[in-house]
């Protein structure tokens, strides 16, 4: 199959694609695709495997091998997991975990919090409202997700309190605050 210009947009001045064709042992035998190399035709210069570290001059997209499985992730520092837990009344805000930075700086990456009936979970860094999440007993769990950590340094506190909004009803609820001190 020669090499076709397919038209995008149809009527005067349209854009063009530059394709090729290029043959395959299994069916459709003939298959067109765009082209989007600098040079070369062949499938064997379209494709072609270096497996060299690149040195800057080639063309195309170049691609690494990446490995299956569980990749190791290596950190400085502690872990650290503060686990609370509380029974609250109707309407009252309660506390539900408290954890007050000891290391010179402490890395939050989530904090989960679960509940088994109606509430509004409430953050606090240092007295002031950063965050709320609300739970039902149909969805008890609700989480803090922060993409590049929640930095905390020497002093600082974090709160989570929670408030119980099913009247008649003493709920129970967790809290969980995961991060990394350096």
């Amino acid at each position: 199959m020669a090499d076709q210009y397919t038209q995008l947009n149809i009527g005067a001045n349209g854009d063009f694609i530059d394709e090729e064709g290029i043959t395959y042992p299994s069916a459709p035998l003939i298959r067109k695709r765009s082209r989007v190399v600098v040079s070369g035709s062949t499938p064997e210069e379209i494709t072609r495997i270096l497996n060299d570290d690149p040195i800057g001059n080639e063309y195309g997209l170049i691609t690494r091998n990446i490995p299956s499985g569980v990749q190791k992730v290596e950190f400085s520092g502690s872990s650290v997991m503060e686990f609370g837990t509380s029974e609250v009344e109707y309407n009252d805000e309660t506390a539900v975990v408290t954890y007050e930075v000891t290391s010179s700086e402490l890395n939050i990456t989530s904090i989960h919090v679960s509940g088994n009936v109606d509430s509004k979970f409430l953050l606090y860094i240092n007295s002031d409202l950063k965050g709320v999440l609300r739970t039902t007993a149909a969805s008890p769990n609700a989480s803090f997700q922060f993409n590049s950590n929640l930095k905390l340094v020497t002093g600082d506190i974090i709160l989570i309190t929670v408030k119980h909004l099913e009247n008649g009803l003493t709920g129970t609820f967790d809290a969980t605050i995961l991060g990394l001190s350096n």
